[in-house]
């Protein structure tokens, strides 16, 4: 490993594939929790037919490592329980909004009337 300064290992450089280190950092996504399941999903498939992890894993552009953790953390949930995890991490979201938004003072009307609707 050759002796590189902070600035040099930051810095912008030419990948093998040609992009920038800043492109590639662009090009880093986070998926939603249900696309994650499909793609370990077909994975599986894909690894059944006799591909390899390192094959598998360059298809679906991710590094082995971000499959293993997939896997160790999604590997068991079904794309159903996916899906109300979503909502209810919506609903969580929207909870927490309200509770700041009272708590300095700056709920919308319209939010005061859906919870004297909901409380009544």
């Amino acid at each position: 490993m050759t002796d590189l300064t902070v600035r040099d290992r930051f810095a912008p450089s030419q990948t093998d594939a040609g992009t920038t280190g800043m492109e590639r950092a662009r090009i880093m996504t986070k998926y939603p929790p249900g696309r994650i399941v499909e793609m370990l999903r077909q994975a599986e498939i894909e690894l059944a037919k006799g591909r390899t992890i390192r094959d598998v894993c360059e298809s679906m552009m991710i590094s082995e490592l971000t499959y293993y953790r997939w896997r160790q953390k999604y590997g068991g949930i079904s794309p159903e329980l996916i899906r109300e995890l979503e909502v209810l991490h919506k609903d969580n979201r929207r909870l927490r909004r309200l509770i700041a938004d009272r708590r300095r003072g700056t709920g919308t009307q319209q939010q005061a009337g859906e919870d004297q609707h909901e409380n009544s």
